[in-house]
């Protein structure tokens, strides 16, 4: 696993807030539960970090196409309201441009933190004195907030991107994809969960 910097574009030593990306390798994906075969896995994106690896999926017609049929079984529940593929592949490429830029515009004027919140009740528990899983809720898929990007908060302003999904059910266990991503974020929590400062992990990645 690394770490990969995507805001600021300069010295983050110095910097007052960050936006950092993991990058996972093959064995590590395959052990969260990824398959052979899979787009995250191949040639295209297997070298991408978490960040732009997202971005560049949520553009690609191929694959949100194989989205949609592998996970035609929860399409096809009421909650989705009868979504047709290609309107699933509109409001998916339509709606990523405008989710990255939000990012980019909040970074900017120092408002991260007004997007992410706590993953669940325990995160939320100790978010006043250590490091949390979080998401952050984005855009609209035949009118549901369907997009899900999950990090690390270290401390205010200062977040640790672990993957991304579009979020089919609601419980994450209970999707395939949205059960890998929370093996994602529990992998890198588990190896730089401890660091509760950006101080810390500063000199932690700069090592």
């Amino acid at each position: 696993m690394e770490i990969v910097q995507i805001y600021p574009r300069g010295n983050i030593e110095y910097a007052d807030q960050f936006v950092l990306s993991v990058l996972f390798d093959k064995e590590e994906l395959l052990s969260m539960g990824m398959q052979e075969g899979q787009a995250e896995l191949s040639d295209l994106y297997i070298e991408e970090d978490e960040f732009n690896k997202l971005y560049k999926l949520w553009k690609d017609p191929d694959y949100l196409d194989d989205f949609f049929e592998n996970n035609k079984e929860f399409f096809e529940d009421d909650y989705w309201n009868n979504i047709t593929k290609a309107r699933f592949i509109s409001d998916v490429t339509s709606s990523a441009p405008f989710i990255f830029r939000e990012i980019r515009t909040l970074f900017d004027e120092g408002k991260l933190d007004e997007i992410f919140e706590p993953l669940g009740r325990e995160d939320k528990a100790r978010e006043p004195f250590m490091s949390i899983r979080v998401k952050s809720k984005f855009g609209r898929i035949n009118r549901r907030v369907a997009f899900r990007i999950y990090a690390i908060k270290i401390e205010d302003g200062c977040y640790v991107i672990t993957g991304g999904a579009i979020k089919v059910v609601e419980e994450m266990h209970m999707a395939p994809n949205t059960t890998i991503e929370l093996n994602k974020l529990n992998y890198a929590y588990a190896e730089i969960g401890i660091h509760n400062d950006k101080s810390s992990f500063i000199e932690f990645i700069l090592e």
